[in-house]
């Protein structure tokens, strides 16, 4: 079992809280997260979601540049036709669990992954205050089809966001919107992506990189 380490910087916050884990355990993408935000966040739940989810593909378009030397333009343009190409194939939502926590948590539980060692967790995101840390993991699937596969992550990460928040809402209409918005925010943030460490490595010797 292999974890993201949050950089100093969310660890020393003097007040910080967790939203979302991922993981890829038994070839399953599972997830834990959080619906209940700060009082600053005054967005509806859903469109922060797809704020933050566009956080999670800009970090994974960088550390993919980061390791491969690649252009970011061609790396986008990878990762958002992956992702356009499976949300066209309307294919039904592949994942594992689904934990949901009701309250907020400077560390929120992993989704009660089976803890062996192939089970990997790939995306973590901290909230800090008057900041977002977005932190991800990529190269398992280099050199080929690490775009491909993060395209259906983030698929799959909209459909359990989506399915969340059910059943206030219907899940694949909310799953439809948040897409929507996160394409959207794929293509014009509202502001700067925020979220400046993602990481790289693994293991106790990991390196946490700066955005660039």
């Amino acid at each position: 079992m292999r974890a993201l380490e949050p950089p100093e910087e969310v660890l020393d916050a003097h007040s910080r809280q967790e939203v979302f884990r991922a993981w890829i355990d038994g070839g399953m993408l599972s997830v834990s997260l959080c619906n209940v935000f700060p009082e600053s966040y005054r967005e509806d739940v859903a469109e922060i979601w797809g704020m933050l989810i566009s956080d999670i593909f800009h970090h994974v378009v960088d550390a993919i540049v980061l390791k491969t030397g690649r252009a970011r333009e061609d790396v986008q343009e990878a990762l958002r036709t992956s992702l356009d190409e499976v949300v066209r194939s309307e294919r039904g939502t592949r994942h594992g669990t689904l934990k949901k926590i009701a309250q907020p948590l400077p560390e929120i539980p992993d989704p009660d992954v089976t803890g062996d060692e192939n089970c990997v967790e790939i995306v973590r995101i901290a909230l800090i205050p008057d900041s977002i840390r977005v932190m991800v993991l990529v190269g398992m699937w280099l050199p080929d089809d690490e775009e491909s596969v993060w395209g259906n992550l983030l698929y799959d990460i909209c459909a359990m966001v989506a399915e969340s928040l059910a059943p206030e809402r219907n899940v694949e209409t909310s799953k439809s919107n948040l897409l929507t918005d996160v394409v959207s925010y794929i293509d014009g943030p509202s502001t700067k992506y925020s979220g400046e460490y993602y990481k790289t490595e693994q293991g106790g010797d990991a390196k946490t990189d700066p955005q660039v």
